[in-house]
């Protein structure tokens, strides 16, 4: 009894806790987390698009250098 008290406890917090994430916006959700975390699920095409041309071109030399061009 004890233990299917606990598993339906377990499941019901589950079912909470994905209600109260589904309802945050995922901006705030990642408002949290360090940078390196927050680019880790994006595409290289995302973590690129909002950089501005100067940015684009910064981060092309740095590539450059580091690939001995």
């Amino acid at each position: 009894m004890q233990y299917r008290y606990s598993e339906n406890l377990k499941e019901l917090e589950e079912d909470l806790l994905t209600a109260v994430l589904e309802e945050v916006p995922a901006e705030r959700r990642l408002r949290g987390l360090p940078p390196e975390d927050r680019l880790r699920g994006l595409t290289p095409e995302d973590r690129l698009a909002g950089l501005s041309e100067a940015e684009a071109a910064e981060l092309r030399e740095l590539l450059e250098r580091k690939q001995g061009r």
